[in-house]
Protein backbone atom coordinates (compact mmCIF):
# COMPACT_ATOMS: atom_id res chain seq x y z
CA UNK A 1 0.00 0.00 0.00
CA UNK A 2 2.89 2.38 0.78
CA UNK A 3 4.33 1.84 -2.68
CA UNK A 4 0.95 2.68 -4.27
CA UNK A 5 0.76 5.80 -2.09
CA UNK A 6 4.23 6.90 -3.24
CA UNK A 7 3.29 6.30 -6.88
CA UNK A 8 0.14 8.42 -6.48
CA UNK A 9 2.12 11.21 -4.79
CA UNK A 10 4.70 11.14 -7.61
CA UNK A 11 1.88 11.41 -10.17
CA UNK A 12 0.58 14.49 -8.35
CA UNK A 13 4.04 16.05 -8.28
CA UNK A 14 4.52 15.39 -12.01
CA UNK A 15 1.15 16.97 -12.83
CA UNK A 16 1.97 19.98 -10.65
CA UNK A 17 5.45 20.44 -12.17
CA UNK A 18 3.99 20.50 -15.68
CA UNK A 19 1.27 23.00 -14.77
CA UNK A 20 -1.67 20.57 -14.76
CA UNK A 21 -2.92 22.03 -11.49
CA UNK A 22 -6.49 20.71 -11.56
CA UNK A 23 -5.22 17.19 -12.14
CA UNK A 24 -2.60 17.56 -9.38
CA UNK A 25 -5.22 18.86 -6.96
CA UNK A 26 -7.50 15.89 -7.66
CA UNK A 27 -4.60 13.48 -7.11
CA UNK A 28 -3.56 15.09 -3.81
CA UNK A 29 -7.16 15.08 -2.56
CA UNK A 30 -7.54 11.44 -3.61
CA UNK A 31 -4.28 10.62 -1.82
CA UNK A 32 -5.50 12.22 1.42
CA UNK A 33 -8.88 10.48 1.17
CA UNK A 34 -7.31 7.07 0.48
CA UNK A 35 -4.15 7.11 2.60
CA UNK A 36 -4.76 9.85 5.15
CA UNK A 37 -2.96 13.16 5.63
CA UNK A 38 0.76 13.40 4.77
CA UNK A 39 2.77 16.57 5.30
CA UNK A 40 4.46 16.65 1.90
CA UNK A 41 1.21 16.01 0.03
CA UNK A 42 -0.63 18.74 1.92
CA UNK A 43 2.30 21.16 1.47
CA UNK A 44 2.19 20.62 -2.30
CA UNK A 45 -1.59 20.99 -2.29
CA UNK A 46 -1.21 24.28 -0.43
CA UNK A 47 1.38 25.48 -2.94
CA UNK A 48 -0.83 24.79 -5.96
CA UNK A 49 -3.84 26.41 -4.28
CA UNK A 50 -1.75 29.50 -3.46
CA UNK A 51 -0.55 29.62 -7.06
CA UNK A 52 -4.22 29.90 -8.10
CA UNK A 53 -4.79 32.71 -5.54
CA UNK A 54 -7.01 30.40 -3.48
CA UNK A 55 -5.32 31.57 -0.32
CA UNK A 56 -7.91 30.51 2.29
CA UNK A 57 -7.82 26.95 0.95
CA UNK A 58 -4.01 27.06 0.81
CA UNK A 59 -3.90 28.20 4.44
CA UNK A 60 -6.10 25.28 5.48
CA UNK A 61 -3.86 22.82 3.60
CA UNK A 62 -0.67 24.24 5.14
CA UNK A 63 -2.21 24.20 8.63
CA UNK A 64 -3.16 20.55 8.21
CA UNK A 65 0.34 19.79 6.88
CA UNK A 66 1.89 21.30 10.01
CA UNK A 67 -0.38 19.22 12.25
CA UNK A 68 0.87 15.96 10.74
CA UNK A 69 4.46 17.03 10.01
CA UNK A 70 5.54 19.51 12.68
CA UNK A 71 9.21 19.15 11.70
CA UNK A 72 8.64 20.59 8.21
CA UNK A 73 9.54 24.13 9.24
CA UNK A 74 9.53 25.55 5.67
CA UNK A 75 5.75 25.13 5.60
CA UNK A 76 5.62 28.07 8.03
CA UNK A 77 7.12 30.27 5.30
CA UNK A 78 4.49 29.23 2.74
CA UNK A 79 1.74 29.59 5.32
CA UNK A 80 3.01 33.08 6.13
CA UNK A 81 3.02 34.03 2.45
CA UNK A 82 -0.54 32.73 2.02
CA UNK A 83 -1.70 34.71 5.07
CA UNK A 84 0.06 37.81 3.75
CA UNK A 85 -1.53 37.52 0.31
CA UNK A 86 -4.91 37.01 1.97
CA UNK A 87 -4.32 40.29 3.88
CA UNK A 88 -4.14 38.45 7.22
CA UNK A 89 -1.01 40.26 8.34
CA UNK A 90 -1.00 39.35 12.04
CA UNK A 91 -1.19 35.62 11.25
CA UNK A 92 1.45 36.10 8.53
CA UNK A 93 3.81 37.64 11.06
CA UNK A 94 3.29 34.72 13.46
CA UNK A 95 4.07 32.21 10.70
CA UNK A 96 7.17 34.11 9.56
CA UNK A 97 8.35 34.27 13.19
CA UNK A 98 7.98 30.50 13.52
CA UNK A 99 9.86 30.02 10.27
CA UNK A 100 12.71 32.31 11.31
CA UNK A 101 13.12 30.71 14.73
CA UNK A 102 15.61 28.14 13.49
CA UNK A 103 17.60 30.74 11.57
CA UNK A 104 17.71 33.07 14.58
CA UNK A 105 19.14 30.32 16.76
CA UNK A 106 21.79 29.57 14.15
CA UNK A 107 20.45 26.13 13.26
CA UNK A 108 20.98 26.58 9.52
CA UNK A 109 21.96 22.97 8.93
CA UNK A 110 18.75 21.79 10.64
CA UNK A 111 16.78 24.21 8.47
CA UNK A 112 18.50 22.87 5.36
CA UNK A 113 17.50 19.33 6.35
CA UNK A 114 13.88 20.47 6.74
CA UNK A 115 13.94 21.90 3.22
CA UNK A 116 15.68 18.84 1.81
CA UNK A 117 12.81 16.70 3.15
CA UNK A 118 10.40 18.65 0.93
CA UNK A 119 12.32 18.04 -2.30
CA UNK A 120 11.58 17.51 -5.08
CA UNK A 121 8.92 20.18 -5.06
CA UNK A 122 7.36 22.33 -7.78
CA UNK A 123 7.19 25.12 -5.20
CA UNK A 124 10.27 27.25 -5.91
CA UNK A 125 10.18 28.86 -2.46
CA UNK A 126 11.51 25.52 -1.17
CA UNK A 127 14.62 25.93 -3.36
CA UNK A 128 14.96 29.55 -2.26
CA UNK A 129 14.78 28.59 1.41
CA UNK A 130 17.23 25.73 0.97
CA UNK A 131 19.70 27.95 -0.88
CA UNK A 132 19.32 30.58 1.83
CA UNK A 133 20.06 28.03 4.57
CA UNK A 134 23.14 26.78 2.71
CA UNK A 135 24.30 30.38 2.22
CA UNK A 136 23.91 31.10 5.94
CA UNK A 137 26.33 28.34 6.90
CA UNK A 138 28.70 29.12 4.05
CA UNK A 139 28.21 26.20 1.66
CA UNK A 140 28.30 28.00 -1.69
CA UNK A 141 28.38 24.82 -3.79
CA UNK A 142 25.18 23.44 -2.25
CA UNK A 143 23.53 26.88 -2.40
CA UNK A 144 24.29 27.10 -6.12
CA UNK A 145 22.95 23.56 -6.70
CA UNK A 146 19.72 24.45 -4.86
CA UNK A 147 19.39 27.59 -6.97
CA UNK A 148 19.93 25.72 -10.25
CA UNK A 149 16.19 25.30 -11.00
CA UNK A 150 15.74 29.05 -10.50
CA UNK A 151 18.66 30.27 -12.58
CA UNK A 152 16.73 29.92 -15.81
CA UNK A 153 13.98 32.15 -14.42
CA UNK A 154 14.40 35.86 -14.86
CA UNK A 155 11.24 36.70 -12.90
CA UNK A 156 12.43 36.11 -9.32
CA UNK A 157 14.26 38.96 -7.62
CA UNK A 158 14.67 36.83 -4.48
CA UNK A 159 16.45 34.14 -6.51
CA UNK A 160 18.78 36.75 -8.00
CA UNK A 161 19.66 38.06 -4.52
CA UNK A 162 20.57 34.52 -3.47
CA UNK A 163 22.62 34.08 -6.64
CA UNK A 164 24.47 37.26 -5.61
CA UNK A 165 25.01 35.98 -2.06
CA UNK A 166 26.38 32.72 -3.43
CA UNK A 167 28.67 34.57 -5.84
CA UNK A 168 29.98 36.69 -2.96
CA UNK A 169 30.75 33.52 -0.97
CA UNK A 170 32.73 32.31 -3.98
CA UNK A 171 34.53 35.69 -4.26
CA UNK A 172 32.91 36.52 -7.61
CA UNK A 173 31.89 40.18 -7.20
CA UNK A 174 31.17 40.77 -10.90
CA UNK A 175 28.70 37.86 -11.00
CA UNK A 176 27.13 39.13 -7.77
CA UNK A 177 26.73 42.63 -9.23
CA UNK A 178 25.09 41.26 -12.39
CA UNK A 179 22.57 39.25 -10.32
CA UNK A 180 21.82 42.28 -8.13
CA UNK A 181 21.25 44.44 -11.21
CA UNK A 182 18.75 41.84 -12.49
CA UNK A 183 17.00 41.78 -9.10
CA UNK A 184 16.80 45.58 -9.10
CA UNK A 185 15.04 45.56 -12.47
CA UNK A 186 12.56 42.88 -11.35
CA UNK A 187 11.65 44.32 -7.95
CA UNK A 188 13.61 47.17 -6.38
CA UNK A 189 11.87 46.58 -3.04
CA UNK A 190 13.17 43.03 -2.56
CA UNK A 191 14.37 42.50 1.04
CA UNK A 192 18.18 42.76 1.47
CA UNK A 193 18.71 43.81 -2.16
CA UNK A 194 20.04 47.27 -1.40
CA UNK A 195 22.12 45.94 1.50
CA UNK A 196 24.04 43.65 -0.86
Amino acid sequence: AQNQADVLFAQGQAAQRTGRLNEAEQIYRQYTKTYGPRGEVLANLGALLARQDRFDEAIAAYQQALKVATALTPIHLNLGLAYFKASKHEQALQSFTSFLAKFETGRYEASAKDYEALLPSPDLTINLGLASAYTQFGDAAKARAALEPLLTRDDSAEAQVLVAQTALLEDKPDEAQAALDKALKINARTPALHYY
